[in-house]
């Protein structure tokens, strides 16, 4: 099976670090996989063949797997039996005019991240509600996992004592991820236990907003230098804080979770179908700056609870969105 994952995008955040992990674990099954990215791409590919945009148009697969709507324009001129499309972003306006049904017209099945993502899409795209399906990716459990070695090198490079309590958020800075929320409810924790320090990291791609954050200067506030792998910092975690504003799922929450943290998150858009309340993290309705701050208070004064959240997250990840159920569901799609 020859299949190419065409991905004409230059960020590096998450849907493009999921679609190369996608790539890499198909190829592991013995796949053949070709990838078709933004030739500015920052994005580290290994041992899957790169292809410039005219080598895609000139060869023909079994399958070409898109990752954008905006790329979707060129499932026109390329040649394959199957075209499919994830949607990793959800859909908030409506695209039944003309244009996009000629657009959607070539394309086989359309696969939706969360049930709140499946639900704007068939809402707003001009196709049937049998080409949209439901299929959770999914992340590698047997990478993201507690590792007491990466706990204590990473509590060690930064002088963290045993009693202290390390909060830590892993997005892309971005307004809508909660960087803000997260460091106000940090000031406000702060004044209550001394013990505390908030780890931010993930990919500057807004440098007005992380500069006006850095001149917060709050203190034991940390920014790290952005790196695709986050495990150090959440082997090193006691709490997960997820205030974002709008997520189609939100892969940092799986991560986390799956590396046993107890998560404190917004209850919006796609949250709510990882997050079982009280169960594996807790929900904060309505973006409440001061029930998000009680709901990691609480957490932070009970560590068998942690563990107990902790525990109860990484079962959820691994029974509901681990990577290899979501591989083998995508090959029996690209099968059928």
């Amino acid at each position: 099976m020859k299949i190419l994952f065409f991905l004409n995008s230059k960020s590096k955040g998450g849907l493009e670090i999921y679609t190369i992990k996608t790539a890499r674990k198909l190829k592991e099954k013995g796949i053949n996989v070709h990838i078709c990215i933004n030739p500015k791409s920052e994005i580290e590919i290994k041992n899957i063949k790169r292809l410039n945009l005219l080598k895609a148009l000139i060869e023909k697969y079994e399958i070409i797997h898109f990752f954008r709507s905006q790329d979707i324009i060129f499932s026109r001129f390329l040649k394959a039996h199957k075209k499919f499309f994830t949607n990793m972003m959800g859909l908030n306006i409506s695209k039944k005019d003309i244009y996009h049904r000629f657009l959607y017209k070539n394309i086989d099945k359309i696969f939706a991240i969360s049930n709140a993502v499946k639900k704007e899409l068939e809402e707003n795209l001009p196709v049937g509600k049998g080409k949209i399906i439901l299929l959770y990716p999914g992340i590698d459990t047997e990478y993201f996992k507690k590792n007491r070695n990466l706990r204590e090198k990473f509590r060690k490079e930064f002088n963290i004592k045993e009693n202290e309590i390390v909060l830590s958020m892993t997005s892309r800075f971005d307004p809508l991820k909660g960087q803000r929320e997260a460091i106000e409810a940090f000031k406000i924790i702060k004044k209550e236990f001394k013990n505390v320090k908030l780890f931010l990291k993930g990919a500057v791609e807004n440098k007005k907003y992380f500069e006006e954050l850095k001149k917060l200067n709050v203190p034991d506030v940390y920014f790290l230098n952005f790196s695709h792998d986050v495990r150090e910092l959440l082997c090193g975690s006691d709490i997960f804080l997820f205030p974002s504003h709008s997520e189609a799922l939100g892969f940092s929450l799986l991560e986390a979770m799956s590396s046993e943290l107890p998560c404190v998150a917004f209850s919006e858009r796609a949250v709510p179908e990882i997050i079982d309340n009280e169960k594996d993290g807790f929900l904060v309705n309505n973006k409440n700056l001061n029930e998000f701050v009680k709901r990691t208070i609480l957490l932070i004064k009970n560590k068998n609870l942690r563990k107990e959240i902790g525990r109860n997250a990484r079962e959820k990840i691994i029974e509901k969105f681990n990577i290899e159920n979501y591989i083998e569901k995508l090959i029996n799609f690209y099968s059928q």
